[in-house]
């Protein structure tokens, strides 16, 4: 029998397909969806015979696992032993997104967990009463159906029902990634890519002033020289360890140099700001920071005006709150006290990073 194909919009009728479709899982059938990613066939991961009936479909050899497929994160306790330190991060930056997490599964194995994005997919998955398989909709070794057309003509003959929520919009399968409490390693790749899982699980300090040319970039390359000391490393192999630092202005332009007296300030301290190249501060800069220091309190206020929930991670750099003048146009010995009380100030916060 034909698989019923099912267009759907998230209206009053959408959301009762939805339903109809949920029904269909808990009851054993097969059901294709689309996520941001490729279609999916979901079944129901309690139901031995469902799973074999998508084992069939599929061409799935017997040593494959499933993985599952949760609409809310919440559910991820119902089916891990424990959440590592480093999953809960990775699922708090791209869930719901293209990323799987095979975590520790309480029966002492592992569990794959993927939250897609697709509204369709979350409807689904939130009013579907049972634990969801879900691979992606096409014979095992085929391309991934990336629309319900291509899903019909792979499988339409072996299914109940496709929701059809036009094209994917990724038209790439999700990352996944196997994750313990000491690592983390890429099983697949997709479309989250390692250096963002480098880039989010490291420690992101980002430094703001105005223009981006004068304090924060003697900030940025102090608090690296400190970092560095610390670490028993070289400058270069800072991300290596895990720490991402930069700086940013509320009011900058992009590529523009470090001021003449800041790259004369900081070559009195052997350091070198001659490739410094000023950027502004990015919305997308602020949710990946873990800290952002600040030189002034308007500096700040800009931040939290446009991202309020950014206020547990932007702090005066200065800890007594008070602001750092800025040297801007003064002579480089002013440059210079500006860059040793900011030193004293980093040597206070580097502690609590």
């Amino acid at each position: 029998m034909r698989a019923k194909i099912v267009p759907i919009t998230l209206n009053s009728e959408g959301l009762a397909h939805i339903d109809e479709a949920a029904a269909l899982l808990a009851a054993g059938g097969l059901v294709a969806f689309p996520t941001e990613t490729v279609y999916g066939v979901a079944c129901n991961a309690d139901d031995p015979g469902a799973i074999a009936r998508l084992r069939e479909v599929k061409h799935r050899p017997p040593e494959r696992v499933f993985s599952v497929h949760i609409g809310r994160v919440e559910d991820v306790e119902r089916h891990v032993s424990h959440v590592p330190a480093i999953a809960a991060k990775l699922i708090g930056r791209y869930w719901p997104g293209p990323l799987t997490l095979v975590l520790p599964a309480k029966d002492g194995g592992t569990v794959g967990l993927r939250m897609p994005s697709n509204q369709i997919a979350l409807e689904l998955l939130r009013r579907t009463a049972v634990p969801v398989f879900a691979p992606s909709a096409n014979r095992s070794g085929k391309p991934p159906a990336k629309s319900a057309a291509e899903v019909m003509a792979a499988l339409g003959d072996d299914i109940d029902m496709v929701l059809d929520g036009g094209a994917t919009t990724l038209q790439e399968a999700s990352t996944v990634l196997a994750v313990t409490d000491d690592g983390w390693q890429i099983l697949r790749r997709g479309s989250v890519t390692a250096e963002m899982i480098r880039r989010t699980l490291g420690t992101t300090i980002i430094f703001v002033c105005t223009a981006n040319s004068c304090r924060s970039p003697m900030a940025e390359v102090l608090c690296k020289e400190m970092l560095a000391q610390r670490l028993g490393c070289g400058l270069n192999e800072l991300e290596k360890r895990g720490y991402s630092v930069v700086s940013a202005g509320t009011a900058a332009t992009w590529q523009m140099p470090a001021s003449r007296q800041a790259l004369a300030a900081m070559r009195r301290r052997g350091l070198d700001l001659s490739n410094h190249q000023s950027r502004p501060l990015t919305p997308g800069l602020v949710e990946d920071a873990d800290a952002i220091f600040v030189m002034a309190r308007h500096h700040a206020q800009s931040i939290l005006q446009i991202i309020p929930e950014a206020d547990a991670k932007v702090h005066m750099l200065d800890p007594s709150g008070h602001d750092i003048s800025d040297p801007v146009g003064a002579s480089v010995e002013t440059f210079v006290e500006c860059a040793k009380a900011m030193e004293r100030y980093l040597r206070h916060q580097i502690e609590k990073l």
